[in-house]
């Protein structure tokens, strides 16, 4: 099972749970096997969106290994084929949004304002 708090996103398929964490290792690990920086691929993925479609695998792989660690390329690519918005979920778990961050400590905002 997925733990949200920690990120982690469970997407089924063909009857199989597979849980994605974007973490640091993930980070690394996509780095190391693409030799793109995570920052030059999300910045492809927020402003231009023309991202190779060996990157997109090759990030939801290194999402997968945490968990799965005899997940293959194959298995990502699976994955996206039958849940395209996977890695937008992964991501979304992984940096949740900032107002949501600061909702939860309604005190910090009144006393950064007074």
């Amino acid at each position: 099972m997925a733990n949200a708090i920690k990120g982690e996103v469970a997407v089924t398929v063909a009857g199989k749970v597979w849980i994605l964490l974007m973490d640091f290792n993930a980070m690394c690990a996509f780095e190391e096997e693409t030799k793109l920086k995570v920052t030059e691929f999300m910045d492809k993925m927020e402003n231009d969106g023309e991202m190779s479609a060996i990157h997109i695998r090759d990030f939801i792989w290194c999402m997968l290994l945490e968990r799965q660690p005899g997940a293959t390329k194959k298995d990502a690519g699976r994955l996206l084929s039958e849940d395209p918005d996977a890695l937008t979920r992964a991501l979304g778990a992984a940096f949740p949004d900032a107002e949501a961050d600061t909702e939860d400590t309604p005190g910090e905002a009144k006393a950064a304002q007074g």
